[in-house]
């Protein structure tokens, strides 16, 4: 088989069809994402409604050099047009979230996890600077604080020997505990 420019072509269409399919489900999941945030079933309505208002009578299936700026100019219009007052309304809820004296390491990375696509938009990336900042430092603080107590208690020999267990499976058991 011989491949030639069309291959070529085709793999860089599915691609872009790809990248820009993962683009408009990232908003899809932004739209829950935001209601469950701010405890509102209707804005996840209004987000949902403005994402399929911009895609109306748009075949998304025929995806070609042609299309491929309709796409981006599609996407573009719902995200930054129809969902950023709706964005910059959650971002002081988030904000409150992640306070430093409300903040729980463990809950805020779940919290992180659930609205990795709300994070990810470049608006709320650039608003929550220094939340973040403080909460990875806090974050690194308490993992080098575990490790080192880790270490400290591995070394200091008080690992508890079962009656019945092999010293990898008394030290496993004492980890856990």
């Amino acid at each position: 088989m011989r491949y030639g420019k069309g291959v070529h072509q085709n793999w860089i269409l599915s691609t872009g069809l790809e990248r820009d399919s993962i683009r408009y489900f990232s908003l899809r999941m932004l739209s829950s994402q935001v209601g469950h945030l701010l405890n509102e079933k209707n804005t996840e309505n209004e987000i949902q409604e403005a994402l399929e208002s911009s895609m109306k009578n748009f075949d998304a299936l025929i995806y070609n050099l042609i299309t491929e700026s309709q796409w981006r100019s599609r996407l573009q219009m719902a995200a930054e047009r129809s969902m950023e007052p709706i964005i910059e309304r959650a971002i002081p809820v988030l904000k409150n979230r992640f306070q430093p004296i409300k903040i729980d390491s463990s809950l805020v990375v779940n919290d992180l996890i659930k609205y990795k696509h709300f994070m990810n938009r470049p608006r709320v990336k650039e608003r929550l600077i220094t939340e973040r900042e403080t909460f990875l430092s806090r974050l690194l603080e308490s993992m080098s604080a575990r490790r080192r107590e880790f270490s400290e208690r591995l070394s200091s020999g008080d690992v508890p020997m079962g009656r019945y267990l092999t010293e990898i499976a008394a030290k496993i058991i004492w980890i856990h505990q």
